[in-house]
């Protein structure tokens, strides 16, 4: 499985990745939304989008309404993200993700 990582926090993506890749999986990060989407429109094979809700140059919500109406529709997308109150999550969740996570997961501590 190819998981895919946003965030722009160069040690929240390592982090991420190695607890992906302790898993058996591959990682491959991005720090902004539109190199992601850009590589999803270059029919990147991804099989799960890891998404910091929190980014500064296109928000976690405007990375999940682009991959809902553009290129990968199905693909499915985790937030995580350190905004843990309840709006922020059920937001989430109703835009289209299929999962919200808060940092720091288990096993980051």
């Amino acid at each position: 499985m190819n998981v895919a990582i946003l965030d722009d926090d160069p040690y929240q993506c390592r982090l991420l990745s190695m607890l992906v890749e302790s898993g058996g999986h591959q990682a491959t990060s991005f720090q902004a939304g539109s190199a992601l989407l850009a590589a999803l429109r270059g029919a990147r094979e991804l099989d799960l989008l890891l998404l910091d809700w929190v980014m500064p140059e296109m928000s976690g919500e405007s990375v999940l309404r682009a991959v809902r109406e553009g290129p990968a529709p199905e693909l499915p997308v985790i937030v995580v993200t350190a905004r843990d109150g309840e709006a922020d999550v059920v937001g989430a969740l109703r835009m289209g993700a299929d999962d919200y996570v808060v940092k720091p997961p288990k096993g980051m501590e």
